[in-house]
């Protein structure tokens, strides 16, 4: 057990025992004054009521508390996750972009490469052409 609980219980146990000790005490009833009117009330009881439902009220609020702090807790996970799918689809976007970019540069290279060979066998068939002619080659 935590320290804390341990310290509680030690105090609450120590109340019991000074209550049952003194039950006569606690129960003789005197003159409280309410307001505008006295009571015969017995003090020690009556006090003891009163810091019993002070605790109950409380350890409802700690409880209430730590229940919001849980639910809060909870919907940021789950708002965390979101972020994170939609984070994740994103990216997945991107590469699926990247990777048809790259689909139409390797076709425009293939096309520019394609094109530069042909003039490059145009260019040397001019030439061949050309040098046949200076030296007098017959076509054959």
């Amino acid at each position: 057990m935590r320290v804390l609980t341990v310290a509680i219980l030690v105090v609450l146990a120590l109340v019991v025992a000074l209550v049952g000790l003194n039950w006569a005490a606690m129960t003789a009833p005197v003159g409280l004054s309410v307001g505008p009117t006295t009571l015969e009330l017995p003090l020690g009881l009556t006090l003891l009521v009163l810091m019993s439902v002070l605790v109950a009220l409380v350890a409802a609020y700690a409880v209430y508390l730590q229940g919001s702090a849980l639910m809060e807790a909870r919907r940021m996970s789950k708002e965390m996750l979101a972020s994170r799918d939609l984070a994740d689809k994103a990216e997945a976007s991107r590469f699926t972009e990247l990777r048809h970019f790259l689909e139409q540069l390797e076709a425009r290279q293939r096309t520019v490469i394609e094109q530069a060979s042909n003039s490059l066998a145009a260019s040397v068939g001019e030439l061949e052409d050309k040098v046949e002619r200076a030296l007098g080659v017959p076509r054959g």
